[in-house]
């Protein structure tokens, strides 16, 4: 199985980038580890604050080789969308050499539309190459699609040999969308780099914090956050601050939330910190007293990512019972578990951590252990080779 030569393409920054690079990163890394050639193909530059900063295009990080195939790790503020669009389609083109010259024997496609799924599907096939893709939530806006639209995506996914998919909802889905056996398919749980929380320096904080990170998709229910922070505070002596990360003013609702903690006078408690780099994330997270989130469901049929770094950090975490959380986590013995949407059972759980903090502390060393041995690439390394191979 070393002899694996395995190839992961994709549009998101490597090594540094979202939620997605998180993702393929993981298994990636646990992929090197065990000896087998790795490499991450990126197809075009992009716009974010990672990809701005680091200017390598060719080079290895933890042990994965990484090739941007157009030089270029960051877009020109001058390229119009068209252009871009281009771009794009030349470089899959151009990531046939990169493939061949490699001697590539399985490509993960992670994020691919019609044209990327056509092009390596008829690569593969004269190669002799697994084609592979992971399905991390239904495909966008499926709910709306048509019949036409269906049949199409139907199509383009049917092309790959196997599929790794992040929850039991996915897997379900996908076999049955796609009318094939369900051998094809690998249920790959979220997947977090434990080792990005270890050996971080915990300070004892001036100002002890209740940490809350969340995205622009409007999921993860800020205002939900909020409200209960606002019963916490009254119902504890010496309430611990609300630290807020994430992209603020991206948020639908942000003028909703400012009225919120500007009507409730807790603007000198609720700090609205921004949007953080990946490698800032594990500090701010382990320094905090316990973390938060209050997401009302995953309608993507996904698994949230954040989660599992929550849990790595060895801190009480907080969070409601929404989508596969409750698979995995019992409330009060590896996590705080609160119906969700339950504005008062939110609060209670926060006020649970607040008034008996060494017991918290335990809870969250069983939500580590969790993280630990359910959410950890290195543990299903050997049976994902063998699924891909």
């Amino acid at each position: 199985m070393k002899d694996l030569r395995v190839a992961l393409i994709s549009r998101t920054p490597f090594p540094v980038g979202p939620v997605s690079t998180i993702r393929y990163s993981t298994y990636c890394k646990a992929f090197a580890r065990y000896g087998v050639y790795t490499k991450v193909y990126v197809l075009h530059p992009s716009k974010s604050l990672e990809a701005k900063l680091h200017k390598e295009t060719v080079g290895v990080f933890d042990e994965i080789e990484f090739e941007y195939i157009s030089s270029s790790t960051y877009w020109s503020e001058s390229l119009s969308v068209y252009i871009k669009q281009i771009i794009y389609l030349i470089n899959v083109i151009k990531s046939l050499f990169s493939l061949k010259r490699d001697n590539i024997s399985v490509i993960i496609l992670y994020h691919h539309d019609l044209y990327s799924v056509l092009v390596y599907r008829v690569f593969c096939s004269i190669f002799r190459i697994n084609f592979i893709t992971d399905k991390t939530e239904y495909p966008y806006f499926f709910k709306s699609y048509g019949r036409l639209k269906k049949f199409i995506k139907k199509i383009e996914l049917s092309m790959f040999d196997r599929y790794l998919v992040m929850t039991r909802e996915l897997f379900d889905f996908y076999s049955y969308f796609l009318k094939k056996n369900k051998d094809k398919f690998f249920h790959l749980p979220m997947t977090i780099d434990i080792s990005r929380f270890d050996n971080i320096l915990n300070e004892e904080s001036i100002e002890p914090y209740i940490a809350c990170t969340f995205g622009v998709h409007n999921r993860d229910s800020v205002i939900d956050t909020l409200k209960a922070y606002y019963i916490y505070k009254n119902n504890v002596t010496e309430p611990w601050n609300l630290f807020l990360f994430g992209n603020f003013d991206a948020l639908e609702n942000s003028k909703e939330l400012i009225y919120f903690i500007e009507s409730h006078k807790i603007k000198n408690l609720v700090k609205i910190k921004g949007l953080l780099s990946s490698n800032e994330i594990p500090y701010q997270l382990v320094n905090s007293m316990c973390l938060i989130t209050t997401a009302r469901e995953y309608t993507s049929g996904g698994f949230p990512t954040k989660l599992g770094e929550y849990l790595a950090t060895r801190k009480p975490v907080v969070c409601t019972a929404a989508g596969e959380i409750p698979i995995y986590l019992e409330d009060e013995i590896s996590a705080y578990l609160a119906k969700p949407g339950d504005i008062d059972e939110i609060a209670k759980k926060l006020i649970c951590v607040h008034e008996n903090y060494d017991n918290a502390l335990r809870v969250a060393a069983m939500g580590y252990r969790v993280a630990e041995t359910e959410f950890n690439a290195n543990n299903k390394v050997f049976k994902i080779l063998e699924f891909i191979s």
